[in-house]
């Protein structure tokens, strides 16, 4: 007979230690050697806090609810894979993406209001898996999007839940194939500045009735 110790349900169970290293570094209060949900919880911003190239997951970025910037160049050039933002989150910041030549996955809360420029430029994912950054959903709240933010060809599909369309700014994307916006908003997208630069790709989508997940 086994017996394994009882999974401690106050702690984050991370699926990679290079992030668990790290997050605990900054922000294990008590010195357990484990980072709470309550701890996470606590931490208002990762400012200053560079993560290490070789990290590859950390979906459990979502259980840190006090954030609301994801900081200046904090996860460029590294090996993330995946990672799902706090539901609060409202920015972006330039560069906080850029170069992560393995990011198969992110989401973007509807909390989102400003991309950086520059943010997720390099971005590619793995094509040879079949699992690049091919997709986004972008939330309703978005109110700007910064130079060469999605500047990344692998990137052919945009869903854009704005009614209005988000402030715009020089090659936004790389060769988006579709940029699907509310319906009702075709025009304005295709009218609006920098947005027009894409108006043969963009088409009205029904996002009230098939709710994008």
């Amino acid at each position: 007979t086994l017996i394994l110790p009882k999974k401690n349900e106050t702690n984050i169970q991370f699926e990679d230690i290079s992030v668990k290293y790290i997050c605990c570094k900054y922000w294990d209060a008590n010195g357990d050697g484990e980072l709470s949900y309550d701890e996470a919880s606590a931490v208002e911003t990762i400012n200053n806090h560079k993560f290490d190239a070789n990290i590859i997951s950390f979906v459990e970025l979502k259980y840190f609810t006090g954030i609301k910037e994801i900081s200046y160049d904090v996860f460029s050039s590294t090996n993330l894979c995946r990672i799902e933002l706090p539901a609060n989150v409202t920015s972006i910041s330039s560069y906080a993406f850029i170069a992560c030549p393995n990011l198969k996955y992110i989401n973007f809360p509807n909390s989102i209001k400003e991309i950086g420029r520059w943010a997720f430029c390099g971005a590619q994912g793995s094509s040879d898996s079949g699992a690049a950054f091919t997709t986004i959903v972008l939330g309703n709240a978005v109110e700007s999007i910064g130079e060469k933010a999605f500047y990344t060809y692998p990137l052919k599909t945009i869903y854009c839940q704005t009614q209005v369309p988000p402030k715009g700014a020089k090659e936004m994307f790389h060769s988006p194939n579709r940029i699907y916006v509310p319906k009702g908003s075709g025009d304005l997208y295709k009218k609006a500045s920098y947005w027009s630069d894409y108006a043969i790709c963009i088409e009205e989508y029904d996002f009230e009735n098939n709710p994008i997940n």
